[in-house]
């Protein structure tokens, strides 16, 4: 079951990234590619990749794309239908999308964990 580590602020987080992986052990870092629903980059995808290379410039462990398209509108549902309201509840909101991203990561990864 896949659950988020934390949230993090864009200026902290590779900072906060290193001192996690010296906590744990992880094989991998799974992140959210946001596209547009037609599959196009838009500029969120540019800035998700830049910091993606930053990333991977500082740290030796693999970083597995997702597809977050439909993430945002799925979570949005769950939280309308559990009466939750998605802007006064956005890190959460935010917590619940990374889950949805890294279930679905290992969802479509299971026969490689078995």
């Amino acid at each position: 079951m896949a659950f988020p580590v934390a949230n993090l602020p864009r200026q902290t987080a590779i900072a906060q990234i290193k001192a996690q992986l010296t906590e744990k052990t992880y094989r991998l870092i799974v992140m959210g590619l946001p596209r547009n629903m037609k599959g196009a980059d838009t500029q969120m995808t540019a800035d998700v990749r830049a910091f993606r290379e930053e990333l991977a410039a500082q740290i030796d462990l693999p970083i597995e794309w997702v597809d977050e398209r439909l993430t945002s509108s799925l979570v949005s549902k769950q939280f309308m239908a559990a009466g939750l309201n998605t802007r006064k509840s956005r890190p959460i909101k935010d917590s619940a999308e990374a889950t949805v991203i890294l279930q679905g990561y290992l969802d479509g990864h299971k026969h490689e964990r078995s």
